[in-house]
């Protein structure tokens, strides 16, 4: 084999060396990146505990008869789902700062 062709086999070894090194790269950054998503479900938070905590409240998450329900609890201990403390519909003005959305869930 000449030394032009000793050249192409080079650069062609090298080109696969560096497309191999890239998908390791990718694959190891996916890999982690699903070990991060999987860590307790939704990357995304709960908007209403967001919104709840934001606002200075304790969130804490009961379970119902409808299963696990996450609520607001309020400086006097009471407290509301946080979902209709999110959209503004608690029956408490007082920790009501959303006023535009129709109740769905009782407050206590």
């Amino acid at each position: 084999m000449n030394k032009k062709g000793q050249r192409k086999w080079g650069i062609m070894v090298l080109i696969i060396i560096v497309l191999i090194a890239i998908l390791i790269s990718l694959t190891l950054l996916l890999i982690n990146y699903n070990k991060k998503s999987n860590n307790g479900g939704s990357k995304i938070p709960d908007p209403s505990m967001t919104y709840c905590k934001d606002e200075g409240y304790t969130y804490k998450i009961k379970n119902t008869e409808i299963g696990e329900q996450g609520f607001c609890v309020f400086p006097d201990n009471s407290e509301c789902d946080s979902w209709s403390y999110f959209c503004g519909c608690t029956d408490d003005k007082r920790y009501c700062s959303k006023e535009y959305s129709t109740c769905q869930y009782a407050c206590g």
